[in-house]
């Protein structure tokens, strides 16, 4: 691959320039050019700092569906030197032959310029096409263009960027999508990248909400407004649904009243930053009176003008403004204009009735007035404030001072910034609240003008809006979807669905077939629709179908809420907590405003009316149905209706839990309790007020952690404490597992060549030896979780190509016995590391076992060498004795050792991460210190219970060896050993506490 083949000029120079390449690359991706749109995707065996010794620049894409009005390809005609051929009319939709897709290829006519024409010719194909903003939006597939044809034929065809994403097949080797958009972003396009660019600034995080005060079910309208360029932005929003997001302006939904903090993290090349903003949100119930207000400004120039808007909720019938400082001084006006003719911060006070209550909000120093004595003061002057989504807006500086520079910005709008005194088409394409910031400068200094929530832009009602919905949202693998499409504003001219996970993944019309998905996960869908004026929408909806495993037992039901005494019309959320992976729900609420739901935890609902209702759920799978009826399950009363304090108790879906994962807490207290207070050390959220809360606590930190419940009515409280409740124990990989190995200190590992033969051992060679294994003694594990593979050398032809990992029984004399094994695609694995193949579940051993894998020698091209290369190293040759080998390989149908084969013992370098784990042993770990650890030789063990049945004590060494070491009781509870005697380094001291085993690690130094 050639860098820099090129010219300095437009003018062909006779001798070949001075180049840089770079040798071999991986095929990602491709498409048939008779029935795809013909591209390939190859991903380079380099690095970017090589690239950039290279000056290289890597070019950016664009994925929508916009035709370009005008750009260039930029090729290598004949394998000559960079050519640019140049476009000005805009690209129109192709089709390469009959039996390729239709419409999947740009067509391209090229023009004349002041350095002549620039035409394609053999040699070209697969460059690319940019567009008017330096993108490409396609590859070269061919055409009539040449040096000697008329202008009306000099034209060629280009595959669509759009049409390689994800329409030439459903594997990843068909599809751009996964390797340009790995994390499923959603990105229509990606700008360029130049490795030597300076770092910029990094960003300054900062937003807005719009509006900040809601009721209960209500939107806020994020804005970012973080300086300095951002890339990414990862929001937080407590009691917010969805809770995170990683858009740029996203809109938030309140269902619980309460006051939420919300977090913004802005990060670009150069670094992030975070915003907090502590209890910026307010949810008040429906019918709350609050009072609030913006205004379009709140920095002017004396004689400027303020114009405030209500944005109070409640049903109000009066307005009372104080503005001090201001004309009017007073306003009950709903929407007031004030004036101001005095320099000054000024405070602004606003109060609304409902005709009973009445509620103030007091903004203090909120509106600034500075001096205009002559000097310089910024300001200007819009031709709109207020639009639909995609207007246009002209933006006319009004500033005094006699200027001489002016640096505007406008946040959400297509041009960011403008350096024109008055700068036009400035157009927003989103819908949302923005500021404009104008600063300008003169030889006197400079001013800056902040036009805080200037520009509203109102969405576009005639906008299309795409939408659907699922008649299922939770199904058993195998299970179908039938999706509506709800998409308005139409007539609609093209369509395009992305069912991540599903069969089919895509589908080009308005109404899909039913949707098979066969793996359980969580999976997004995604709709585009196209008017016929080429204005399109997106809708994804994340994590939309949940596909469960199927039931091998019938539903049990059960459920909680998180209040089960309120007042009338307070906001009630119901918990599923059915066990037997139920994907069918029925819910009844007597009483409520919403009678019925088939949500799995219906969110907010109400009951108007006091009195004692219950509530039913039904829920089924496809072994049967079950009902849960909780009878006078939700008291609704305006008053404490206790006669006896409450009795507290909880209880917890499980309490045994990897990091990471969540928690359920339900309460059980009777005595009809109206307030609760949780305590939840090492979990997240660490505090609820709920009565059974609805997020899941979830705990990160491994430990043994406590839980504590408060209870209480207006007849008095009931406490408890459980101590030692939940049990967070890490991954197998780090906490309660080792790593094994047989190779020895000291030891070279490489691969090996077979004498007179080609490839390696133990990969790929020669002697056609399709599996190796190694064997591991001496240790009393009670599974293997996962096994460690160094790789050496990797090489495959096709994205299918795998190898197969398994673990064997030990107690027969080859691994031919197979107690579980992984299938691991090639392409999953990185080249020159140790990789970490996980089985899950983890495969249980009973004493000795292998740890192996099985290769594939694919020979496509018939040459009589392997396409594939996998290799692991192994030992250095070790003496002939049998007894030192645990390395075995398999010929044809028979298993060998080195011994038999080359003369010589060796092992492989596989490690094991073999296992135990239980909830007794992390109880029996809490109870055992041993110290000093290090150690240079004394040894104590001491144990805090003495309820074991039995006790024994073993040592080890690193590699597995027993060591002969006495171990002495001193009491009833305290034992010791001398490691003096034997070399520094680890020791694992092995302990059975009745049916318990355990190990500890201890370093032993001198």
């Amino acid at each position: 691959f050639y860098f820099n083949y090129e010219a300095e000029g437009c003018t062909n120079p006779g001798a070949e320039p001075a180049y840089n390449t770079v040798t071999g690359a991986v095929k990602r991706a491709r498409g048939n050019e008779n029935t795809g749109s013909d591209m390939l995707l190859l991903e380079l065996n380099t690095d970017q700092a090589t690239l950039a010794s290279y000056n290289a620049y890597y070019n950016g894409w664009y994925r929508g569906t916009d035709a370009s009005p005008s750009g260039v390809c930029i090729h290598h005609p004949s394998g000559d030197i960079k050519k640019i051929s140049t476009y000005t009319a805009t690209l129109t939709s192709a089709t390469w032959t009959g039996g390729s897709p239709s419409n999947a290829w740009w067509k391209a006519y090229w023009v004349e310029t002041q350095t002549n024409w620039g035409v394609t010719e053999g040699g070209s194909s697969g460059s690319p096409i940019f567009n008017n903003n330096k993108l490409i939006v396609g590859t070269l597939t061919g055409g009539a263009s040449g040096c000697n044809v008329p202008a009306t034929s000099k034209y060629d065809l280009y595959g669509k960027f759009d049409y390689h994403w994800i329409s030439n097949g459903s594997a990843p080797a068909d599809q751009l999508k996964p390797w340009l958009d790995p994390d499923n972003t959603g990105a229509i396009e990606c700008p360029g990248f130049d490795p030597n660019a300076a770092i910029g600034e990094v960003p300054v995080a900062d937003f807005i909400g719009n509006p900040t005060t809601i009721t209960v079910g209500g939107s806020v309208n994020f804005t970012d407004q973080t300086t300095n360029n951002p890339t990414s932005w990862e929001w937080t929003f407590d009691g917010g649904t969805p809770a995170t997001n990683t858009g740029q302006n996203p809109i938030i939904t309140y269902n619980t009243p309460g006051t939420y903090t919300v977090v913004l993290k802005a990060t670009n090349n150069a670094g992030n930053d975070t915003k907090t903003k502590t209890n910026y949100i307010t949810v008040v119930d429906a019918g709350t009176l609050v009072a609030d207000f913006t205004a379009n400004q709140t920095t002017i120039n004396i004689g400027g003008t303020v114009n405030f808007t209500d944005q109070s909720l409640g049903e109000i019938t009066s307005w009372s403004w104080q503005f001090p400082g201001g004309n009017p001084a007073t306003s009950t006006n709903q929407n007031p204009s004030v004036t101001y003719g005095t320099a000054g911060s000024y405070n602004v006070t606003l109060i609304v009735s409902d005709g009973e209550n009445e509620d103030d909000e007091v903004k203090i120093g909120y509106i600034t007035v500075t001096s205009n004595t002559g000097g310089l003061h910024a300001a200007f002057v819009a031709s709109s404030y207020n639009i639909i989504a995609g207007d246009c807006i002209n933006f006319n500086d009004q500033s005094n001072g006699n200027p001489n520079s002016w640096s505007w910005s406008f946040p959400g709008a297509t041009t960011l910034n403008s350096t024109n005194q008055h700068p036009t088409n400035i157009c927003y394409p989103n819908p949302g609240i923005y500021d404009v910031v104008l600063q300008i400068q003169s030889p006197n200094g400079q001013d800056t003008y902040i036009c805080q929530e200037c520009i509203t832009v109102n969405p576009d009602p005639n906008r299309p809006v795409a939408n659907f919905e699922a008649d299922h949202r939770v199904i058993p693998v195998g299970g179908v979807v039938r999706y509506t499409n709800l998409s308005e504003n139409g007539p609609f001219n093209q369509w395009a669905w992305e069912f991540n996970g599903g069969t089919p993944s895509v589908f080009n019309d308005s109404t899909p077939p039913p949707i098979a998905y066969l793996q359980v996960g969580t999976y997004d869908v995604t709709l585009r629709c196209r008017k016929t004026n080429n204005v399109q929408d997106i809708e994804t909806k994340q994590n939309y179908i949940t596909v469960i495993p199927k039931a091998t037992t019938p539903p049990e039901a059960n459920f909680t809420a998180n209040y089960t005494v309120v007042q009338p019309s307070d906001p009630i959320n119901f918990i599923d907590l059915s066990s037997g992976n139920p994907y069918q729900w029925t819910w009844e609420f007597e009483g409520a405003d919403q009678e019925t739901s088939n949500q799995k935890n219906p969110m907010g609902i109400t009951y108007p009316v006091a009195g004692t209702y219950s509530v039913r759920l039904t829920v089924a799978n496809n072994f049967g149905v079950d009902i849960m009826f909780k009878e006078m399950y939700i008291t609704v009363t305006e008053t404490d209706p206790c006669l006896d304090p409450p009795t507290v108790a909880f209880n917890a879906t499980t309490r045994l839990i990897p990091a990471g994962e969540s928690v359920q807490f339900f309460d059980l207290s009777a005595g009809l309790p109206t307030y609760h207070t949780w305590a939840f050390p090492g979990g997240t959220p660490s505090t609820s007020n709920e009565g059974s809360p609805t997020t899941p606590i979830r705990y990160t930190t491994p430990g043994i952690y406590d839980v504590s419940l408060t209870v209480s009515n207006s007849c008095g409280s009931s406490n408890i404490v459980k101590n030692n409740y939940i049990y967070v124990f890490s991954s197998p990989v780090n906490q309660y597992c080792d790593t094994i190995t047989t190779i020895r200190q000291g030891e070279v590992v490489e691969p090996r060549v077979p004498t007179g033969e080609w490839g390696y051992i133990a990969g790929q060679n020669g002697l056609k030896i399709r599996e190796y294994a190694n064997l591991f003694e001496e240790h009393t594990f009670s599974e293997v979780a996962a096994v460690i593979v160094p790789v050496s050398k990797l090489k495959y032809d096709a994205n299918d190509s795998f190898v197969r990992f398994f673990v064997a029984d030990g107690n027969y004399p080859t691994p031919d016995s197979i107690l579980g094994d992984k299938k691991v695609f090639l392409h999953e694995i990185i080249n020159n590391q140790s990789n970490l193949i996980k089985f899950n579940p983890p495969i249980s051993v009973n004493g000795p076992f292998y740890v192996g894998y099985r290769i594939n020698y694919p020979d496509e091209d018939q040459d009589g060498f392997s396409d594939d290369m996998f290799v692991v190293g192994i030992a250095a040759p070790r003496p002939n004795i049998p007894a030192q080998n645990q390395l075995y390989m398999k010929k044809g149908s028979t298993w060998f050792t080195p011994n038999e084969l080359f003369g010589f013992s060796s092992a492989l370098p596989l490690k094991p991460i073999a296992c135990l784990v239980d909830v007794d042993e992390i109880i029996a770990e809490n109870d055992i210190n041993i110290y000093p650890n290090p150690t240079n030789g004394l040894v104590s063990i001491k144990i805090k219970e003495t309820y074991y049945s039995s006790l024994s004590f073993e040592i080890y060494d690193i590699m597995g060896r027993k060591v002969i070491s006495e171990i002495y009781k001193n009491g009833i509870d305290e034992f010791t050993t001398d490691l003096s005697g034997y070399p520094e380094g680890l020791y694992i001291i092995r302990m059975k506490l009745g049916n318990l085993n355990l190990n500890k690690k201890i370093l032993l130094t001198k």
